[in-house]
């Protein structure tokens, strides 16, 4: 390293520490932590939103595919709540999935979900 051969540098690693590689390795982990959380929250979301899901198979992919038939308005309505209490409405994050949490068991209890 140039900066440990020339004292005028004044470098503020030491040598053997690795320097600016030891952090080289984190953006590939963050966008792979990323990749899971997407793929985990579509997952959730379709198979909360659609009471059937099939299988699309093609051009090397195997997809889930929701039959749209099934999707459960209930479900749909108490998400879109949610999405507004949080963003439009300010909300918390601590209240927002108890007030959802009550009012599933209300539709569910009146016969809608």
């Amino acid at each position: 390293m140039l900066c440990h051969r020339v004292p005028a540098l004044n470098c503020a690693d030491p040598p053997g520490t690795g320097g600016d590689r030891a952090g080289a390795g984190a953006p590939v982990s963050s966008a792979a932590v990323v990749g899971v959380i997407l793929n985990l929250s579509l997952w959730f979301a379709i198979h909360v939103l659609f009471a059937e899901v099939g299988r699309w198979e093609g051009w090397g992919l195997d997809l889930p595919m929701p039959v749209l038939s099934s999707l459960d308005i209930a479900a749909l309505a108490l998400g879109a709540l949610a999405m507004l209490a949080l963003l439009r409405f300010g909300i918390g994050l601590p209240r927002t999935p108890a007030i959802c949490a009550l009012l599933g068991l209300l539709a569910q209890a009146a016969g809608i979900g």
